[in-house]
């Protein structure tokens, strides 16, 4: 039915549950969702905020979770509708933000064709909206394949196509993940934008100071339910050890340049890994944190320049921004593990460093959450012994603790194991706390 002023909420939920095949079980006991508000679910990984989310809207996996209680759009119950008409409104009245923002996009198309075939809007359009949301060359982006964006382009480029959808309601599930404070500050402003507009925001994050940003009602997750409250207090980890430079480098790199068309992303950098370094590098999204992290794991090849990495190839391992693509589809963490030839005893103390559940050696990446999925790529990456791990925004997608409580185990692994560790950050008060340098990437060179 349409939604007019004076009809009921446009979204609402009555004990609504989640329970997925594994066992797991959400709920949502209530939710009121009016036209203009907004609703932020607050949680650490695996808490089951994408599940909420996904299960609101009707998009669960029949055979992963299936949903209990009652939904209702505008007043209608979401089961009184036929399939065609709620499909019809996910596509008209409803625009959903995806945790993994490059996974949203088809890889077999570029970024231009993409946001016209979604809006429908013309070049002109397209143009002003992503001008207007401060992205730098607009034209160049438009023009670039999905795996040649940064994860912090690929998000402000969801944003883009709310602006152009003008939905009623927005749901996103972590949409300052992945961003520095500029690009943030610009994302808080289109959301109020949005909400300014008319439209209902449901948001997850791990993001303590959105709810307040936005003026949202929060519902954070704890015994199984989110319930109206304020998350605890965060302690930061403990720095690391001091650095002890002695003998060669683990990695070194001298001379790197790589370019995408006329636009230098690396022009000439050097660096230095040193054995149980905690190196962080930093600066704005698009600005060449992730090609730099590729180029130095060998997954990409620089124009110009060398890389010295420990032999053999398994010892420099990297992360990457996008979870799903550490994890194959279709099989389980613990399959991946048999095929590296992961060592039993190694795997129970990375399990138990990392605060898994072995139940989730069991799981394809189909059956975790986006926290669990990081997790499981950094697992399987810390299984082979690395002497070298690169980390792509380890963090985003965490909550406060959960981030802080990542990198007080990694630093305790890293004791153990002697790896030396290399990561891109937004973070800087993360990067700060627990990295013995902080390097600044700009304009394809390191920051004075």
């Amino acid at each position: 039915m349409p939604c007019h002023a004076g009809v009921p909420p446009l979204l609402v939920a009555d004990a609504f549950a989640v329970r997925r095949a594994d066992g797991f079980t959400i709920a949502l006991p209530e939710l009121r969702l009016e036209a203009g508000a907004a609703v932020v679910l607050l949680g650490p990984p695996g808490s089951g905020k994408s599940t909420v989310l996904r299960g609101l809207l009707g998009l669960l996996e029949d055979a992963a979770a299936a949903s209990q209680g009652q939904v209702a759009w505008c007043g209608e119950p979401r089961a009184a509708l036929s399939g065609a008409s709620w499909q019809r409104i996910l596509r008209t009245e409803v625009v959903l933000l995806p945790q993994d923002a490059a996974a949203a996009f088809d890889p077999l198309q570029r970024i231009d064709r993409q946001l016209h075939e979604l809006t429908g809007a013309g070049p002109a359009a397209v143009l002003a909206v992503l001008q207007a949301l401060g992205i730098a060359l607009p034209e160049a982006l438009l023009r670039r394949w999905p795996h040649q964006i940064s994860g912090g382009e690929a998000q402000r480029l969801l944003f883009a196509l709310a602006r152009l959808r003008r939905p009623r309601l927005v749901v996103a599930d972590e949409p300052t993940a992945h961003l520095d404070a500029g690009s943030r500050a610009r994302v808080v402003a289109e959301l109020q934008a949005l909400r300014a507009a008319g439209a209902a925001l449901l948001l997850a994050t791990h993001d303590r100071q959105l709810p307040g940003e936005l003026g949202a009602l929060v519902l954070v997750a704890g015994h199984g339910c989110f319930a109206a409250g304020q998350p605890p207090a965060v302690a930061p980890p403990a720095p690391p050890p001091p650095l002890v430079m002695a003998g060669p480098p683990q990695l070194e790199a001298r001379g790197l340049e790589v370019q995408f068309g006329a636009r230098q992303v690396l022009a000439g950098l050097d660096l230095c890994l040193w054995p149980r370094e905690v190196l962080a590098v930093t600066g704005p999204s698009g600005v060449g944190k992730s090609t730099l992290l590729a180029v130095l794991a060998g997954r990409r090849a620089a124009e110009r320049g060398t890389v010295r990495r420990p032999e053999p190839a398994h010892h420099v391992q990297l992360c990457g921004q996008d979870a799903w693509a550490g994890l194959t589809p279709g099989r389980t963490l613990g399959s991946l593990l048999d095929e590296v030839g992961a060592d039993a005893a190694l795997v129970a103390r990375l399990l138990a460093a990392l605060r898994l559940p072995h139940a989730l050696l069991q799981r394809t990446a189909q059956r975790m959450s986006g926290g669990e999925r990081r997790a499981a790529g950094l697992l399987r990456a810390l299984a082979v012994a690395p002497r070298v791990l690169l980390l792509d925004e380890p963090t985003a997608g965490l909550d406060a603790a959960a981030a802080s409580g990542l990198f007080t185990e990694l630093l305790a692994l890293q004791r153990e194991l002697g790896f030396a560790l290399g990561f891109a950050t937004h973070d800087t008060e993360l990067a700060a706390a627990v990295a013995h340098r902080v390097l600044t990437l700009c304009g394809g060179r390191w920051a004075a």
